[in-house]
């Protein structure tokens, strides 16, 4: 029952690939009128919501695209990434063209998500809500490897009737995906425009020049290739590697490197350069961990927490720094809190029985093994054989818990 190792958190595809140029630069930009992102009829239902989270919770899990593009209404989201900048029309065609072929390939958006379920993962509605102006719906992105994202997608009422997703906040990137799409868009485009370019100064005008080796330090990552990708990085102009979008791509990378200190060195970059990022605890998180300081772990999961509004898996981790600076029955109580928030986490229940083994508390091992046989149809029967429970077995708790399934 000890806990295991965090590891993460993983990136889920925050920085799209497959960027492309149309071929021609025509001198006159396009006048095209943008797509309107507010509802067109009645603000979402709670009902609709949670309609919508289900079905994209299935496209995910059974990996169809076709599912999820009917679910994603990609052309709002490229009208926000590409408007109010003048660009030649074939250009921004082209763009466009390349994010919808690239999306969906390997390393994409999507796949990155069905790949990572399809591994043991996990993509879970968690709840709907309001963000400012916004509806939302609000998924757990949770990797085989502990890892945690969190994908919080903006809804909006079309001109059909129909609900679909316009943009999607990703809490690892700290920003909306329109908003890190239209950073590189920007950097492209001014590489077709020379006026726009002209106008650009310092880290812009830089990131400009340098940004055929910043995608291809971007397609080196999506090949699997860290260390080139590493090499890369180090290889970028200083302004350009302070930039929020090279510094996430370089953790990325040195997570990929299976390198701690390496991967340490880029988050503790990432928190130099970005202190008060809304993003900066959730990538802080693993360091934390890597470096035993389990307190600060906790104290950056319970801010994590309070920014997304409560989610139980984070009580799961909260819990687990608490067992391993041995304050049992402080993990216990957050353990206990999970549970109730989500009866069907498993591993809310596995890090409360290690906590109230711990502590001893065996009133509450046993009503926590009676809540995990009901939830998961579960027995109790390797209790007896497993080392951590030596001293439960021996408890009147056990005694009850045998009486309780009609042994002595």
């Amino acid at each position: 029952m000890t806990p295991k190792p965090i590891r993460g958190p993983a990136f889920i595809a925050f920085l799209m690939l497959g960027v492309g140029t149309g071929g021609c630069a025509p001198t006159t930009p396009a006048v095209v009128a943008p797509v309107a992102l507010t509802n067109v009829g009645a603000v979402p239902t709670e009902a609709e919501c949670g309609a919508f989270a289900k079905e994209l919770e299935k496209a995910v899990a059974s990996g169809n695209v076709a599912a999820f593009d009917r679910l994603y209404d990609w052309d709002a989201l490229l009208d926000q990434t590409t408007s109010d900048i003048a660009v030649p029309a074939e250009f921004k065609r082209g763009f466009i063209q390349g994010f919808k072929e690239s999306y969906h390939t390997s390393g994409g958006f999507f796949t990155q998500l069905a790949e990572a379920v399809k591994a043991g993962g996990e993509f879970k509605f968690l709840r709907d809500h309001r963000s400012g102006s916004d509806q939302r719906v609000l998924f757990r992105v949770l990797a085989a490897n502990s890892g945690v994202n969190y994908h919080d997608y903006v809804l909006v009422r079309r001109a059909d009737g129909k609900i679909r997703a316009v943009d999607c906040y990703i809490f690892l990137s700290g920003e909306k995906l329109s908003e890190t799409l239209r950073r590189i868009y920007l950097v492209v485009a001014t590489s077709a425009n020379r006026s726009a370019l002209e106008k650009l100064v310092g880290k812009e005008n830089e990131f400009v020049q340098a940004f055929p080796q910043f995608k291809a330090m971007l397609e080196t990552i999506q090949a699997g290739k860290a260390a080139e990708a590493i090499a890369l990085f180090d290889k970028l102009p200083a302004g350009v590697r302070t930039t929020k979008v090279a510094q996430l791509a370089h953790i990325q990378a040195t997570q990929a490197m299976n390198d701690d200190k390496l991967y340490l060195a880029a988050i503790d970059e990432f928190r130099k350069t970005f202190p008060d990022d809304a993003c900066v605890d959730l990538i802080s998180i693993d360091g934390y961990f890597l470096r035993k300081e389990y307190d600060k772990a906790g104290q950056a999961l319970e801010r994590v927490d309070k920014a997304l509004g409560g989610d139980a898996y984070l009580g799961v981790l909260r819990a687990t720094c608490s067992i391993l600076v041995g304050n049992f029955d402080q993990a216990l109580a957050i353990a206990k809190g999970a549970v109730k928030a989500e009866p069907t986490l498993r591993s809310a229940y596995d890090i409360g029985l290690t906590a109230s083994l711990k502590a001893k508390h065996f009133d509450d091992t046993l009503q926590l093994l009676k809540e995990l046989e009901k939830q998961f149809h579960l027995t109790n029967d390797t209790v007896e054989s497993d080392p951590d429970y030596a001293d439960f077995v021996k408890s009147p708790q056990y005694k009850e818990l045998r009486r309780a399934k009609g042994g002595s």
